[in-house]
């Protein structure tokens, strides 16, 4: 049975515009306009090329910031205190204890033929039934080429399928009962509209 749920048709492409046009100053003397005040026409554009770059700087900063910000939140905790991470778009991590009945599932995002699809909570484990309890380690998922679960004395590899055949990313991962219990997420990757955008076919404009 084809677990897959399609959405839409796209719409995650981006666009990055902008550029630093900056002339270097020439030197006063003939040839040169000059306004009122003695300013020739080099010296204005040496000014605004030197308020350009200190605006770029500045913009570069705060970019610098968000990227960071993202980094510090890709490490989250459930209602247990476990941690969970998402060091890529293709892997996730949960680390702690699990009792028997506790669950760990992950939720996807995915492209195929340039539709965009996902899957809620179709790939992981409940303690206790699929493997035993209680364990203490990491769970690692990760997307590879069928569904499978390994285990370890540490560690658990949850194997999530590639659904589409442009690529799958792990969006969120659910770890508390309650919310697997509702079918919602516990950690949402903080990074997944931008590795959808990876994945995003060229040309996918939605139509």
């Amino acid at each position: 049975m084809d677990r897959r749920k399609f959405l839409v048709a796209a719409g995650f492409g981006t666009g990055l515009a902008g550029c630093l046009n900056a002339n270097p100053a020439g030197e006063t003397g003939p040839g040169f306009e000059t306004d009122e005040n003695g300013t020739d026409s080099s010296e204005k554009e040496a000014n605004k090329s030197r308020s350009d770059v200190e605006k770029s700087d500045e913009s570069s900063r705060e970019k610098k910031g968000k990227v960071d910000g993202k980094k510090k939140k890709a490490k989250q905790t459930d209602g247990s205190g476990r941690v969970i991470t998402f060091p890529s778009c293709t892997r996730a991590e949960v680390t702690g204890t699990f009792e028997d009945s506790d669950v760990a599932f992950a939720s996807t995002g995915f492209f195929d033929d340039g539709l965009f699809g996902n899957t809620i909570l179709e790939d992981g484990i409940v303690f206790g039934e699929d493997v035993p309890a209680p364990f203490t380690g990491t769970v690692v998922f990760e997307i590879g080429t069928k569904s499978n679960v390994t285990q370890r004395p540490k560690k658990i590899f949850i194997e999530i399928p590639n659904y589409g055949s442009d690529g799958t990313i792990i969006s969120s991962l659910t770890t508390d009962r309650s919310d697997y219990e509702t079918v919602s997420d516990t950690a949402v990757n903080p990074l997944a509209r931008d590795c959808l955008r990876e994945i995003e076919p060229e040309g996918n404009d939605g139509a």
